[in-house]
């Protein structure tokens, strides 16, 4: 069912935050017309059907990750996720396009059992009787993505961020989430941070991810290995030499839909070791990906004789070589070292495909800097309306106690502060 707010509703919605500069905003950006019987609607619905045109006539620069295309194989391929479309028209003309996925949690979600925190057992209770929900701006699975279009014909740069802010706002106020989060406003101007927190939003920890920049005088893999310091380059050696017997393999996109089981069968082995899963997509997630974006996805295997013991899929753009999600056999990644081995092929592959930069996401950050890779900050705001204190300060520190949290810098390359590093 879709949710209809006129002119005058949205003004009402105002009334809260007459006082905040970013009420200021959203009411600027509602009274371009010369009357106010001019037509502003917004619309919530969950049918992306209804929408299809409105999309792609906003979706001027075809932005792939914003697509009706893509957010159609995105619902496919996330079966337990509820999608919350938000447009807005002028005149019947839409001018602004935006989505939030609403996750529901539970004690499955967390790998909680070996936490040491007395409040564990009353989290736990918690999540058990209580339907956690979590409305997230955006793709929750990716990282920098585009999550709003905008026509700037009728609204500026400046206005959307606080659009964004007050659309979460309505939209909680018809699903009642536990938590709202407001991430990947990508390209677009930041609101000062007291314009947030006046409306109830926090800044509890920093979200990053890690990048590593290519040097363009690389050419190949060895290139690399010649500017490692010394122990990091024994190290990388070692890796690669416990791979040798392993063959690659980038698999065409008739072969992914073929091997869809084995592929997730490593996947869910690795997604049952995180501390935190948020969702577990759909057994076509692989295929819908490669699908919708074709040659710009690739999934590269690793092959014990005919058994494919390890696999990391690929999102490519002009500029960045990204390792999405990986998969192996935990039984035999020591022997054959195959986390670090994915790290090494990827950048290998980066560095064929002149890339700039090696994305790799948010997890194993130590790993990753043994690499060579930075962390990069993104922004990731949250409001808590309907959360106990209890929960959130455990929460804080659960995620404070898993590997990412105690990482190192580290600088493998010979122009490093020091090899001991």
């Amino acid at each position: 069912m879709n949710i209809e707010l006129n002119y005058q509703g949205l003004k009402n919605e105002l009334s809260p935050f007459n006082n905040c500069p970013l009420a200021t905003l959203f009411k600027n950006c509602f009274s371009k017309t010369k009357t106010e019987t001019s037509d502003y609607n917004l619309v919530i619905c969950k049918d992306l059907q209804s929408i299809k045109n409105d999309i792609s006539a906003i979706n001027e620069n075809q932005n792939l990750e914003i697509s009706y295309d893509y957010l159609n194989g995105l619902e496919k391929s996330l079966p337990d996720v509820q999608f919350h479309y938000v447009v807005i028209y002028k005149q019947n003309i839409p001018i602004l396009f935006t989505y939030f996925q609403l996750y529901s949690l539970n004690n499955s979600h967390l790998n909680i059992e070996n936490a040491k925190h007395v409040s564990k057992k009353i989290v736990q209770f918690y999540l058990k009787i209580k339907k956690t929900k979590v409305l997230i701006l955006g793709n929750a699975l990716r990282n920098e993505t585009c999550s709003v279009l905008y026509n700037n014909t009728h609204l500026s740069i400046n206005e959307i961020a606080p659009t964004i802010i007050i659309i979460a706002d309505r939209l909680a106020e018809e699903i009642n989430p536990t938590i709202i989060v407001i991430k990947d406003l990508v390209g677009l101007p930041p609101i000062p941070k007291t314009d947030y927190i006046n409306n109830g939003y926090q800044f509890i920890w920093d979200d990053n991810v890690m990048e590593m920049p290519i040097d363009n005088n690389w050419n190949t893999l060895n290139d690399y290995l010649q500017v490692l310091s010394r122990k990091y380059k024994t190290r990388a050696n070692k890796t690669l030499a416990a791979a040798k017997n392993l063959s690659f393999v980038t698999l065409t996109n008739k072969e992914i839909a073929e091997n869809k089981n084995q592929l997730n069968n490593l996947f869910h082995q690795v997604l049952q070791k995180q501390s935190f899963c948020l969702t577990k997509p759909g057994e076509d997630f692989f295929t819908d990906l490669s699908n919708v974006y074709k040659e710009s996805f690739h999934i590269n295997c690793f092959y014990l004789g005919t058994e494919m013991i390890a696999f990391y899929s690929v999102i490519t753009t002009l500029d960045a070589y990204e390792i999405y999600y990986i998969g192996f056999k935990y039984e035999l990644n020591t022997e054959y070292q195959l986390y670090f081995n994915i790290l090494l092929s990827g950048l290998n592959q980066a560095i064929i495909q002149k890339k700039k930069v090696l994305k790799l996401g948010r997890t194993s950050f130590d790993a990753k800097a043994s690499l060579g890779a930075k962390p990069k900050k993104l922004d990731f705001i949250i409001k808590l309306p309907n959360i106990p204190d209890f929960v959130i300060n455990w929460f804080l520190k659960y995620f404070s106690s898993i590997e990412d949290s105690r990482w190192k810098q580290r600088n493998p390359l010979k122009t490093g502060e020091s090899e001991n590093n």
